[in-house]
């Protein structure tokens, strides 16, 4: 290195050997910063496709799901094409837990502080957008204070109160109501579509063609609480459930 800052005549300028422990402190915060700087991008790159895998294949999806249990609803169940739309259901549910797996890969390391409320705000932003449905949500709490399976089944809750209206509701507005508080999680969602035939309370695995309501109220009990399903024809149907917020918690 003296060789390199020497002049022709071997002598070393005048404050160069001040100036080479300097660069050699510098260097590492450079390559530090760079570092950072690359992680950055490469962060914001991960976000962006997983954002496009949820706006793309994601809606995709959940508007083939939508699609399949209209067809479902609408064909005889002895018929031989039942069992096979039945399994095309099937591997689109499957298709749609990897694509949010691969959501959850590729985004960032506060993935679930951020999705514990953006995932209630997507859910409802792709059902307005596939039925063209007003939707007003009001949630009272904060959803990252929640187990991830608590927010699971929330999460399925909801989807699963959308997808029974889109496919049965014929309704022009949604409210949604989630409270959060200490020990447990409330729900309620209220249509105003073509109600339930019987009025009143209902027996979900009385009605026919709503499979998604008994497995809906099968999955909240088994989280150790309770659903209610009211409607009466043409005044629309509210769904109320409520379930532990400590969920799964050790």
């Amino acid at each position: 290195m003296m060789s390199d800052i020497a002049d022709r005549t071997g002598a070393v300028p005048p404050g160069a050997i001040e100036r080479e422990p300097h660069r050699a402190a510098i260097a590492p915060e450079a390559a530090r910063l760079h570092a950072q700087a690359a992680e950055a991008v490469r962060a914001g790159e991960r976000a962006r496709i997983a954002n496009e895998l949820h706006d793309t294949l994601g809606q995709l999806a959940f508007s083939v799901g939508l699609k399949l249990d209209w067809c479902l609803h609408r064909t005889d169940t002895a018929s031989a094409i039942y069992p096979k739309l039945e399994e095309i259901r099937q591997d689109t549910g499957l298709m749609m837990g990897q694509i949010r797996r691969l959501i959850g890969h590729l985004s960032p390391d506060d993935l679930d502080e951020i999705t514990a409320s953006q995932r209630i705000e997507r859910l409802l932003r792709d059902f307005r957008q596939m039925t063209q449905t007003s939707v007003d949500l009001e949630l009272r709490g904060d959803p990252a204070r929640l187990t991830p399976a608590a927010i699971d089944v929330l999460h399925k809750t909801l989807q699963e109160a959308l997808v029974n209206i889109a496919k049965h509701a014929h309704a022009a507005h949604v409210r949604v109501l989630i409270e959060i508080g200490d020990d447990r999680v409330s729900i309620e969602v209220a249509d105003d579509g073509v109600g339930l035939s019987i009025g009143g309370t209902e027996a979900v695995g009385a009605l026919p063609g709503h499979f998604g309501l008994r497995q809906m109220r099968e999955r909240v009990e088994a989280a150790g609480g309770g659903l209610e399903i009211r409607g009466s024809p043409g005044a629309g149907v509210t769904i109320r459930g409520t379930f532990p917020a400590g969920l799964g918690s050790a």
